[in-house]
């Protein structure tokens, strides 16, 4: 089962490049998040850039795919590192203000689901008709009318191989 990762897209020789992995983090809750260490020299520039992309693969499959959000020079008696902070898209798209088209009006004030009797009052605001959206279909829906905002930010990377 070898391990690849990737910066900028280019493949790493982790032995070469004296990295190693520190910790992967999967979560629900929160960004999916990587940490890195590379041994350095004291006087050695940082070779990785805040916002430089990241990818590891397991047997061609991504485990994670991100960007480096935060570095980290650490001394020890044994030598010094750089630690590289990499969080995941859902980090990249907390940075993007949610903003829907009802018609052709932007607006930040959405409904899903709402009750026919309400339909009225809520005119303007209703992104799909009915009260049966699932939440496959509400996350689809805000995806769908986000894409042109996410694909476009230089905070927000999508689409693999893009910088």
């Amino acid at each position: 089962m070898p391990l690849t990762l990737l910066h900028n897209g280019s493949h790493v020789s982790l032995a070469a490049t004296r990295c190693e992995l520190g910790s992967l983090v999967r979560s629900f809750a929160g960004p999916d998040s990587l940490t890195l260490r590379r041994a350095v020299a004291f006087d050695e520039p940082t070779p990785w850039q805040n916002e430089d992309h990241i990818e590891l693969l397991l047997d061609g499959a991504t485990l994670f795919d991100g960007r480096i959000k935060a570095t980290e020079r650490v001394a020890s008696p044994d030598g010094e590192e750089i630690a590289y902070t990499c969080l995941g898209p859902r980090a990249q798209a907390d940075e993007v203000p949610f903003e829907r088209l009802i018609g052709a009006t932007p607006s930040a004030r959405v409904v899903y689901n709402c009750p026919f009797h309400e339909a009225a009052a809520e005119a303007g605001c209703i992104a799909l008709p009915g009260a049966h959206a699932s939440v496959g279909d509400i996350v689809a829906d805000i995806l769908d009318s986000m894409a042109p905002d996410l694909n476009n930010s230089p905070r927000f990377w999508i689409e693999r191989g893009a910088t």
